[in-house]
């Protein structure tokens, strides 16, 4: 089972907070989150982390990571 987290406004896109996923296949972070979150993913603007580490696009996710997508926040 893989357990994604939206944080900020990706859980008010995707209407929850935690999800668990079955991974029926191995896939990649960025084919995962470009299905879930559709356009309102912008990797620009996106971090990831699995297990609590940032990763690319391309990582290979696992049955039993923990993947946690927020919005960069900026401030001054």
């Amino acid at each position: 089972m893989l357990r994604v987290k939206y944080l900020g406004h990706y859980s008010m896109v995707r209407g929850m907070r935690v999800e668990e996923i079955s991974l029926d296949a191995p896939t990649t972070i960025r084919k995962l989150l470009e299905e879930r979150l559709g356009d309102a993913l912008d990797w620009d603007q996106t971090i990831v982390l699995v297990n609590g580490r940032p990763v690319s696009p391309d990582y290979k996710v696992k049955d039993g990571d923990v993947v946690s997508v927020m919005p960069f926040i900026g401030g001054g």
